[in-house]
C-alpha cells in the first residue's frame, strides 16, 4: 500500500483534483501469446522495473497535467508537454521495448506528438538501448543508472547548521524552484522567473512531496519524492554549486527515505550521484538511455543546409517517416 503523509492528503483536499497516474490499459493476451512483461495491459506487479517505468512517467505526466500542460498516451510511449521551456517537464518515455523494424514508425509518431508544437528542450527516456538518433536531431544526454533501495531507515538528526522545510505553500515552492533551476542548472529557464518551471498547481498532486534545505534562511538544496504504484521515486535532488560537499544532499535523501521507509525506493541517478547513493544502500539495477532535443535550435536551417552540403543527410530537411 502506498504511504501518503498527512500534508499530502491536506493538499489533495484543498487543491484541484490530482491527475490520474499512468497505469495499464484494459486488455487480455490472445490465445497462445507468450508474455514479455511489457504488454500495455500487463499488471504493474509483473515486474519491479515495469512498475518503476510507470511510476517515473507519472512523476512527469501528472504534474504537467495539473499545470495545464498536454499529455499523450500511445501504446509504445507517453508524452508530456507544457509547450514552453520547462526542463524535464517536456518529454517522453518509452513504455515497452521496440523491435528493430518498429523504431522508425514509433519515432515519427513520437516526434509528431512532441516536436510540432511548443518551444524549449525536450527529453526522451528509454529503459533500453536505442539506435543512434543523432541524424534525427537528437543529442545523447547519457546512460544514467537505475538504482534500488529495498527499504528506508529512520531519519538521523539534522545537522544544526541546516534547516529542512517541507514545501507546502507558494513561498517555499518559489525557493524550491529557484534552487532547481540554478542548481542543475536548467539553462533554458535562466534567469529564474517565478512560476515558469513549476507553479502552485503542482502542490495539489497528492503523490508529490518536496523539501528545501536552508542555511541562515537562504535556500541551498532541494529534494522531491513521487509516491505511486507502491514505489517511492526520489526525484529532482540538487544542491547549489557553492554549497556542495557539506552533506545537504545526504540530509535530504535521508529525509525522503525515512518519510517513505516502508516502500522500496527506485530512481535514476547521475553518475556523480551514484557513489553517495550506493553509500546509503542503493543497489545498481541497469542503465537507461536519455536523449535531448531542442524544438527551436538556433541556426537550425543553416545547420541542416550544411549537413546536406556535406552529404550527411538524406534529401529534404526532415528524417524520412514511412506512411
Amino acid at each position: 500500500m502506498e504511504q501518503v503523509t498527512s500534508s499530502q492528503r491536506a493538499r489533495a483536499r484543498t487543491g484541484p483534483p490530482a491527475a490520474v497516474p499512468l497505469g495499464p490499459v484494459d486488455g487480455v493476451d490472445p490465445d497462445g501469446h507468450l508474455a514479455t512483461g511489457w504488454e500495455a495491459h500487463r499488471p504493474l506487479s509483473d515486474g519491479l522495473i515495469r512498475r518503476f517505468v510507470y511510476a517515473y512517467a507519472s512523476s512527469f505526466t501528472s504534474p504537467v497535467a495539473l499545470m495545464g500542460g498536454r499529455t499523450v498516451r500511445r501504446e509504445p510511449y507517453v508524452v508530456w508537454d507544457r509547450g514552453e521551456p520547462a526542463g524535464p517537464y517536456n518529454g517522453a518515455m518509452l513504455l515497452r521495448p521496440l523491435s528493430y523494424r518498429g523504431w522508425e514508425q514509433t519515432l515519427c509518431e513520437l516526434e509528431s506528438d512532441l516536436l510540432t508544437n511548443g518551444t524549449g528542450e525536450v527529453v526522451l527516456f528509454s529503459p533500453w538501448p536505442t539506435p543512434d538518433l543523432t541524424d534525427r536531431g537528437w543529442q545523447l544526454s547519457g546512460h544514467p543508472p537505475l538504482l534500488l533501495r529495498p527499504r528506508g531507515d529512520p531519519e538521523p538528526p539534522t545537522p544544526a547548521w541546516l534547516e529542512v522545510r517541507e514545501v507546502g505553500d507558494a513561498r517555499h515552492l518559489a525557493d524550491w524552484e529557484r534552487v532547481a533551476v540554478e542548481g542543475y542548472p536548467f539553462d533554458e529557464l535562466r534567469p529564474v522567473e517565478r512560476g515558469r518551471f513549476v507553479d502552485e498547481r503542482i502542490l495539489a498532486d497528492p503523490h508529490l512531496q518536496a523539501w528545501v534545505a536552508y542555511v541562515r534562511e537562504a535556500p541551498i538544496a532541494i529534494g522531491a519524492s513521487y509516491v505511486v504504484h507502491g514505489l517511492h521515486v526520489p526525484t529532482l535532488g540538487v544542491t547549489l554549486p557553492e554549497h556542495r560537499g557539506r552533506g545537504a544532499w545526504h540530509v535530504l535523501m535521508r529525509r525522503r527515505l525515512a518519510t517513505f521507509r516502508s516502500l522500496p525506493a527506485m530512481s535514476l541517478f547521475a553518475d556523480h550521484s551514484r557513489p553517495p547513493a550506493e553509500g546509503l544502500g542503493f543497489l545498481p539495477i541497469a542503465r537507461w538511455t536519455v536523449w535531448l532535443r531542442d524544438r527551436n535550435p538556433p541556426n537550425a536551417a543553416s545547420s541542416r543546409a550544411g549537413q546536406r552540403a556535406g552529404g550527411t543527410d538524406l534529401p529534404g530537411e526532415e528524417p524520412y517517416c514511412p506512411a
